[in-house]
Parts: structure tokens; sequence; C-alpha cells
């Protein structure tokens, strides 16, 4: 596994960014951290890797060159960094040009915070995209894509683990989503996207399960609902034993869905929702 740190990462943008992309993002990161805007000295090394990493991005001969380290690292998968997604970061050179384009195109406003909830960083990313090569019409695609090259880049291709990843960041479980990034860079393709999920569920959703705030709760007396098992893309999980509800994913139930007294009767729920009949005990 490559040490070399993911200059990507720290800017909080995908490896086929754009120069204009890069600086705008680049300057909202450094009006974040500089201390005389945050407030704190503890940002001083944060913002000294910010410059570090765009000194290097900015510079076409010395880009190429860590681009082909990377290469030989052969590290599809970058190394997330939540910190740098903050809800306050905004792109000033952008926003006299982005509100007037949203005057005139509403549904720019809309795609713009669809982005933001998965990256504010890659919200920027969006905004200077769009603007730069007046892509007007063509805007939802390069939402959908941005958003999927974001997944793809830092939690992999298994659909299970970036619908989790997805989870977790709406519901700003930092820890859990740096771990899940971790997984995805360690096991790649081979990765055990039950077993992960379940184990980041347990390790870091447990006190947000237990107090029922954004997740899955009963109002009834007794032990917690605690997560139980993956089955074909939805979450089982029981009350005791006797008692199991289905969930799209943390803090979503299935609409329709009701209590089962065993597992085999919320898998046969599954089953009749996503028209596919189990056809093994270890689907």
């Amino acid at each position: 596994m490559s040490e070399v740190k993911d200059l990507y990462a720290i800017l909080g943008v995908l490896p086929d960014a754009e120069p204009d992309v890069l600086k705008a993002v680049y300057l909202a990161l450094a009006k974040k951290y500089h201390p005389d805007t945050s407030g704190s000295s503890e940002h001083e090394e944060k913002l000294k890797e910010i410059n570090a990493a765009y000194e290097i991005l900015r510079d076409p001969v010395q880009r190429r060159e860590y681009d082909a380290t990377r290469s030989q690292q052969n590290d599809d998968t970058g190394q997330y960094e939540p910190d740098v997604d903050d809800e306050d970061l905004t792109a000033e050179a952008l926003q006299s040009d982005w509100e007037f384009a949203v005057e005139y195109r509403p549904e720019l406003g809309d795609l713009l915070r669809s982005v933001a909830t998965i990256s504010p960083t890659l919200s920027i990313v969006f905004q200077s995209t769009i603007l730069n090569r007046r892509s007007f019409d063509n805007a939802s695609l390069i939402a959908d894509e941005l958003v999927a090259g974001f997944m793809r880049r830092y939690f992999g291709r298994n659909e299970s683990i970036v619908a989790f990843a997805k989870e977790l960041i709406r519901l700003k479980e930092k820890s859990a989503a740096k771990e899940l990034n971790k997984a995805a860079r360690i096991f790649g393709d081979s990765i055990d996207a039950a077993y992960v999920t379940a184990k980041i569920t347990n390790k870091y959703l447990s006190n947000r399960h237990n107090s029922g705030a954004g997740s899955p709760h009963n109002s009834e007396a007794g032990s917690p609902l605690k997560y139980h098992s993956p089955y074909k893309g939805f979450e089982i999980y029981n009350w005791g034993n006797d008692k199991f509800f289905v969930y799209a994913g943390p803090g979503i139930r299935v609409a329709n869905s009701l209590t089962y007294l065993n597992l085999g009767a919320a898998r046969a729920f599954v089953d009749e929702v996503t028209g596919s009949p189990r056809t093994s005990e270890y689907d």
C-alpha cells in the first residue's frame, strides 16, 4: 500500500480536475484554513498541507510526475479526507456568476445542493465546471458523473459499499466514512461488503441506533434495535430474538414493511420487494 500522500484528496478533488477547478477549490480551502479567517492557529499545519499539494498540482510538469508515481503504485482508491468537506466551504470568486446563472436556470440550485450533500468541495468543482464549460444544458449529467466519480474514487465500485458510504456521509459520520474508505483501499475488489458494513455499523452507529437519532428505533420497552445482517441491498435489524425489521439503510425503514417474527420472513419480504426469490441459504 502506497505511503505517498493523496494530493487530490487533500484538496478534495478528483484526479482529472482541470486547472481552473483546482484553483477554485484551493482558494476556498486556503480561506477556510487561514488563521485570520478561522481564528484558530491549529489550522496552520492543514493550510501548509493544502499549499504544498496545490503547488505540485498547479504545475503541469510536477503534476505529471506525481500522477506517474501514483500510477506506479496502482492505488486506484484515494484517501478520503472528510475534514475538508465542512459545510462552511464556499468559492467567493464564483459566487456572483453562479447566482446570476441560478436566477435564469433555477434547477442549478437544486443540483448544487444535491452534490453538496456528498461533498461541499465537490460542489465547488460542480460550480466551476458548469461556469467554465458553460455546460448549463448538461448540468444534471455532470452532477451525476461528479458524484459517481467521487464515490468510486474514495469507496470503490462495490454498489453496497457505495450506498453505505453515501448514508454515512449523509449522517455526517466522518470517522465511520473514513474507516470505510480505508477498508476499500486495503481490500479493493475483494472487499466483503456484508461483513464490513456490519462491523462499521456496530462500531460507529450503535449509539445512534440506541438513541434513535436519525436511525432505526422502536418505542417498545426492552432491548434496543440492533443491526443483524444485510440481504440483497437491504438491512435487517432485530429487536430481541423474535422481531425483525427491514431497512433500506440506517434510519430508512422500507415502506409497507411489517414486524417479522423470524429472519426468514423478513427475507421473504425483501424477495417480494426485489422480485428476486432467494436461491440459497447464503444469498
